[in-house]
């Protein structure tokens, strides 16, 4: 087991060293693009090469060499909704959203206190072309619900789905830190708590994917509904202008924010949690579950000390990443 989880610490380390060299190399060509043309190159390189592709073949050729396709889907938790629970999965996604949004104030406020000032980035001309919300809503909304999660709530499911809190906040933590960008770290980290949530309780991957396209497609439709004058469309940006405009207001959003949290865990504790104590003894040995290991310990032991390391170094490049966008953020 320790052998298994060096090596998908190992797969996602070069998920993160791809996604830095995608970064650095968008950087330097950027230049030579118009700044939609840059965000649609990243998008596509950075979710479909680096978070997709990547992963899923070190999968089959790394961590599971003879996994099958079937194999592969059980071990990231694509299987069919039980019936009643798409519905409640779209509840979780409607609360996530108002959380989400919450979080993310309260993340720009505590940065703007600091002194820290945010780049500035032209917004998506729709009203000059109708059909790019189409398309930001398959690069921002959809890719990166079917492509983040796989890297964050498949992979790590992989080898940590029968330690559900080690899964949880391991993937939240790598969830966030690679945004590699400060101004997203907190709230990131907090939405991955509450995908990864979603998918223990679920069993079900497609939980965490359909909640992460809920919260991408609103900022889209709101952008986009704020251009045309669509009230409906752009009905979260008007509700938090008004929430935000007193004292009151904010106290109430806050409020708000923590009866969201409670029914959301209600509902999660509506669905039947999977037995992970009674499938570690059915599919593990009990030498390994206790961690009394009676045949290969050394080698163990020393896979277990690789795994940290592993996992250590990339946690380290994700934290020096978000330093420097938090010293660029303070000097810019």
């Amino acid at each position: 087991m320790e052998n298994e989880k060096a090596r998908l610490n190992l797969v996602y380390y070069a998920v993160v060293i791809a996604l830095l060299l995608t970064s650095i190399v968008i950087n330097y060509v950027a230049d030579y693009m118009s700044s939609n043309q840059v965000t649609y190159v990243f998008t596509t390189l950075s979710q479909i090469v680096c978070m997709f592709i990547l992963p899923v073949t070190l999968y089959f050729t790394t961590i599971k060499g003879k996994a099958s396709v079937r194999g592969f889907l059980d071990d990231f938790g694509f299987k069919r909704f039980k019936k009643g629970e798409l519905i409640k999965v779209i509840a979780l996604g409607f609360i996530a959203i108002y959380v989400n949004t919450c979080f993310a104030q309260v993340n720009a406020g505590f940065l703007s206190l600091i002194g820290y000032k945010y780049s500035s980035s032209a917004s998506t001309d729709y009203l000059a072309n109708g059909w790019l919300v189409v398309l930001d809503l398959f690069m921002t909304a959809l890719l990166p619900a079917i492509c983040e999660e796989t890297a964050h709530r498949g992979l790590f499911r992989v080898s940590y789905r029968f330690e559900p809190v080690k899964y949880i906040l391991l993937s939240s933590l790598m969830f966030s830190l690679m945004h590699q960008n400060i101004a997203q770290v907190f709230y990131t980290f907090m939405m991955g708590l509450f995908f990864a949530s979603a998918v223990v309780f679920t069993g079900n991957i497609k939980a965490s994917m359909i909640m992460h396209f809920m919260i991408n497609a609103t900022e889209v439709l709101n952008d986009f509904g704020a251009q045309i004058g669509s009230t409906v469309l752009a009905s979260k940006r008007v509700f938090f202008s008004l929430l935000y405009s007193s004292v009151i207001g904010r106290i109430f959003s806050v409020v708000l924010a923590f009866v969201g949290i409670y029914f959301f865990i209600k509902i999660l504790m509506s669905f039947r949690k999977e037995d992970y104590e009674k499938q570690s003894i059915r599919e593990f040995p009990s030498s390994i579950q206790t961690g009394v290991l009676k045949k290969d310990g050394f080698l163990t032991i020393k896979a277990n000390g690789v795994s940290k390391a592993i996992m250590t170094a990339t946690i380290f490049i994700g934290v020096c990443c978000n330093i420097f966008t938090l010293t660029w953020g303070l000097l810019r």
